[in-house]
């Protein structure tokens, strides 16, 4: 399965959004204190903070993937 597949089987069994799940999952790591997050509007604040909350029931195990183009956004229509 791809990548992207296994990520979207993911979401759709954990009934999450791509931002909840991003942001839950960094938010419920012990060994960070604190994220930092860029936003264009305040629309686009708000929702953070409003997906922000809640845990992760399931953390998720996607095989490790060394593919350098998923640490850049403006490569990810390549992969």
């Amino acid at each position: 399965m791809e990548v992207w597949e296994e990520w979207h089987y993911w979401l759709k069994k954990t009934r999450q959004t791509p931002l909840q799940a991003c942001l839950r999952f960094a938010i419920n790591l012990p060994q960070i204190d604190r994220i930092l997050i860029g936003v264009d509007s305040i629309k686009q604040l708000e929702e953070i903070i409003t997906n922000a909350e809640g845990k992760l029931d399931e953390l998720p195990y996607f095989k490790p993937l060394e593919d350098d183009r998923l640490i850049n956004p403006s490569t990810w229509k390549e992969l």
